[in-house]
């Protein structure tokens, strides 16, 4: 399953592929027209969020910000990180795939209400690019 770019943000658009089976979360991501500011980094804390959330490990890939890979546990992956800015590829195992356990209500909660905060910080990102 793919929650392509700012998808990540919605828990309950990922909650859908979970409750049909789905076992990795793939998150391809263009975030080059953030610019220089933060929202990759939110952006990143939100994928790492919803691997938390559903017990699912996640794989961002981006064109121009952080690619990595998430477990399930929240972790990332060490090696699998390529920095903005580089060209390179990384093979990783996804060791920790087994034994996910769907988010329940409450951590879906909390997931949107992550979700909105990394809205209004990409809001705000925005609106002070644009004044400047």
């Amino acid at each position: 399953f793919s929650a392509i770019c700012y998808e990540i943000l919605f828990s309950a658009h990922v909650w859908k592929f979970v409750q049909r089976g789905g076992e990795v979360l793939v998150n391809p991501v263009n975030d080059a027209w953030f610019g220089d500011s933060r929202i990759a980094d939110f952006m990143v804390a939100a994928a790492v969020f919803r691997a938390v959330e559903f017990r699912l490990p996640v794989v961002r890939v981006s064109n121009s910000s952080d690619s990595l890979l998430v477990g399930r546990s929240g972790r990332i992956a060490a090696a699998s990180r390529i920095p903005a800015g580089q060209s390179s590829f990384r093979v990783n195992t996804i060791a920790d795939i087994g034994g996910k356990t769907p988010g329940h209500f409450p951590a879906r909660i909390f997931g949107a209400v992550l979700g909105l905060i990394c809205l209004a910080g990409l809001v705000a990102s925005l609106r002070k690019t644009r004044d400047q």
